[in-house]
C-alpha cells in the first residue's frame, strides 16, 4: 500500500489501459476461482483428499486475489472503493493463509518464517490504517486495523512460542476459524462489486444492507457449528472451552462489516435533476462531478442534467459536488442520492472577493506569454467518443509564468485543432495554483464562448472587461468544454512536445487535475505591465 501512495503520482491509468484490463481481468478470475473451489472443503469429507487439494488451491486463489488487488491500487488513483477492494483483500489473503498452515502442520505453534510473515502482515495492517486515516478511507483503515489484531496475536503467540489453545485438535479450530472468516469476506467483497447490477432500479436501500451482512450472517452461523463440533477434542480450557469466546475474531469481523455496511448502499445507475439558485431560478452551466474520478458533466441553460453513475466506476462513499462560480458549492453522497426521483440541488450565492488593486499613472508595457504556432500531429482531446455525456466538464489549459511585478490581464487565444459539432459552448477559467495545480479561480463572474464554426479555429478571449490584475508569479488559464449540439463526436486542441511549459488536463468535472511539463497546447497571454 505504501508503494502504491508512492507510484500514485505516476501510474494513474485509466480502466480502459492494457496493464488495468490485464490485472482486472486475472483478479476476477481469481476471485471467482476461490469462491467456487472454497464450497469444496464445505460440502467434502473432513481431512479428505478432496477437502485438502481445494483448501490448497482456494489459498493460491487468495494470493492471486491479493497480488492482483494491490497491483490495481498501484496502477489507477487511488479512490475509496478501490482501497475498500484492497483492503478485504488483503485480509482474505492472511486469514486464508495462517488458517491453511495451521492445517499443513496440524499445530497453532508458529515456525519462525510464520512469525516473520505475521510481523510483516502487522507492518501492512498499520501502514493501512495510517494511509486510510491520511486518505479519509475509513473502511480501508478498518481492514487494516483488523490485519493487526489477528496477524498480531500470531506474531505474539509465536514470540512466546505458545498457541492460544493447547491440546490435539487446537489447530482445527484455528483452520475453520481463519479459513470461514477468509470466504466471508471474499464472499462479500463479491456481492459488494455486482450489488448494483443485480438489484432492479428502485430496489429499497435494505436489499442492499441485507446482500452486504448475508455472507457474514450464515457463514458465522455454519463456523460456530463446525467449532461445536469440535469443542470436545480440545483440551479443558477456559479459552478454548466455548466456542463463542474461541470465535471472537469472527465476531469482529462481523463487527466491522455491520458498521461498514452503510457505505454500500445502492447507489442509482442514472442521476437526473436540476440545480437553481435559492430563489429557485435556475443555474445554467454548473458543473456536476464525482470527487476524484472522471465521472461528471455539466447542467445545460435550463439548469438540468444527467449524469450516469456507472456502479464499475462510483460506489456508495464516493461524493459528488454541484458547483457553480459565484455560488457556494454542495456535496452528496452517493450513496443518498434518491433511485428514480428527480434531485433539486440549491446553490447559495457567495460573494468572492478579490485582492485590492493599487493603479499608478504610468505607461504600460504589453508581454505575450505562450505558444502562437501549432504545427503538429499531436492532439488533446475533449470528446472520447464512446460516452460523450461524461466528457462534458472537462478542462484542457497551461500554466503561464507572469512579470514578477504583476499585470493586467488584457487578452487570451488558443486554438481548436479539429469539431465537427454544430454548436459548443466553452467557459474560460482562470485560477490560481497551489502545488502546481489549480487550486482558485480568479474570477468574478464565468467567461463564456459560443462556437458554430466547424473545424480548425483560432478563439480570441477579451480579458478587459474583467479589470483583472495579478500578481502572483503564475496563474493557469484552461478552457472547460460545457455544452454541444447532438451531432458530433470529436473536439481537440492541438498538443505541442517538447515545449518550456506545463500541461494541464482535467476528464470529468469534479475530477483531480493531471500535470505534464514539456509540453503544451496551443495558448497565448497577452499582458500589460
Amino acid at each position: 500500500m505504501l508503494l502504491a501512495l508512492l507510484f500514485f503520482p505516476f501510474f494513474a491509468l485509466p480502466a480502459t489501459a492494457l496493464p488495468v484490463r490485464l490485472l482486472l481481468g486475472l483478479h476476477i478470475a481469481a476471485g471467482t476461482a476461490a469462491l467456487l473451489i472454497g464450497l469444496v472443503p464445505m460440502l467434502s469429507r473432513t481431512g479428505g483428499g478432496a477437502h485438502v487439494r481445494a483448501g490448497r488451491l482456494y489459498t493460491v486463489c487468495m494470493v492471486a486475489v491479493a497480488a492482483t488487488a494491490g497491483g490495481l491500487c498501484v496502477l489507477q488513483p487511488l479512490t475509496l472503493g478501490r482501497l475498500f477492494l484492497t483492503g478485504i483483500a488483503l485480509l482474505s489473503f492472511y486469514l486464508s493463509f495462517s488458517g491453511w498452515r495451521a492445517a499443513r502442520r496440524r499445530s497453532v505453534q508458529l515456525p519462525t518464517s510464520d512469525i516473520v510473515l505475521a510481523g510483516i502482515a502487522v507492518a501492512v495492517g498499520l501502514g493501512m490504517v495510517a494511509a486510510g486515516v491520511w486518505l479519509g478511507a475509513v473502511l480501508f483503515a478498518f481492514f487494516g486495523a483488523l490485519i493487526c489484531v489477528f496477524a498480531g496475536l500470531d506474531t505474539w503467540h509465536g514470540v512466546r512460542r505458545a498457541g492460544p489453545a493447547t491440546g490435539p485438535a487446537a489447530w482445527v479450530l484455528r483452520h475453520v476459524t481463519r479459513m470461514g472468516g477468509s470466504y466471508i469476506s471474499a464472499a462479500t467483497a463479491f456481492i459488494v462489486v455486482n450489488l448494483g447490477r443485480w438489484l432492479p432500479a428502485g430496489a429499497p436501500s435494505w436489499a442492499g444492507l441485507a446482500g452486504w451482512l448475508a455472507p457474514t450472517f450464515i457463514g458465522s452461523f455454519v463456523i460456530l457449528r463446525a467449532v461445536r463440533r469440535y469443542r470436545a477434542r480440545l483440551q479443558p480450557r477456559p479459552d478454548a472451552a466455548h466456542p463463542a469466546k474461541a470465535a471472537r475474531p469472527l465476531a469482529g469481523l462481523a463487527l466491522l462489516l455491520a458498521l461498514a455496511a452503510p457505505a454500500v448502499a445502492q447507489v442509482p445507475g442514472r442521476l437526473t435533476g436540476t440545480i437553481t439558485d435559492e430563489a429557485g431560478r435556475p443555474l445554467p452551466y454548473a458543473t456536476v462531478g464525482v470527487t476524484g474520478k472522471g465521472v461528471g458533466t455539466v447542467a445545460d441553460e435550463q439548469g438540468r442534467f444527467q449524469l450516469a453513475l456507472p456502479a464499475a466506476q462510483v460506489t456508495a462513499s464516493d461524493t459528488l459536488r454541484f458547483a457553480l462560480l459565484g455560488y457556494a458549492a454542495q456535496s452528496r453522497v452517493a450513496g443518498s442520492l434518491p433511485a428514480g426521483q428527480l434531485l433539486t440541488v440549491v446553490l447559495p450565492e457567495a460573494a468572492i472577493s478579490l485582492p485590492n488593486v493599487r493603479v499608478q499613472a504610468r505607461g504600460l508595457d504589453s508581454v505575450r506569454i505562450g505558444n502562437r504556432h501549432y504545427r503538429t500531429n499531436l492532439q488533446t482531446n475533449f470528446a472520447l467518443g464512446k460516452q460523450p455525456g461524461l466528457n462534458v466538464g472537462s478542462e484542457i489549459g497551461r500554466v503561464f509564468q507572469l512579470p514578477t511585478r504583476g499585470a493586467w490581464l488584457d487578452t487570451f487565444e488558443f486554438v481548436l485543432s479539429a469539431n465537427d459539432f454544430d454548436t459548443i459552448q466553452l467557459r474560460i477559467n482562470i485560477y490560481k495554483l497551489q502545488g502546481g495545480t489549480p487550486a482558485g479561480l480568479l474570477l468574478r463572474y464565468p467567461i463564456y464562448k459560443q462556437l458554430t464554426r466547424l473545424g480548425a479555429t483560432r478563439i480570441r478571449i477579451d480579458l478587459r472587461p474583467e479589470h483583472l490584475f495579478v500578481e502572483e508569479n503564475e496563474i493557469a488559464i484552461t478552457v472547460e468544454w460545457i455544452g454541444h449540439s447532438r451531432r458530433g463526436s470529436q473536439l481537440a486542441l492541438p498538443l505541442l512536445m517538447p515545449a518550456f511549459a506545463t500541461h494541464l488536463y482535467r476528464y470529468g468535472a469534479a475530477n483531480r487535475w493531471k500535470k505534464f511539463t514539456g509540453m503544451s497546447t496551443t495558448m497565448e497571454l497577452l499582458v500589460l505591465e
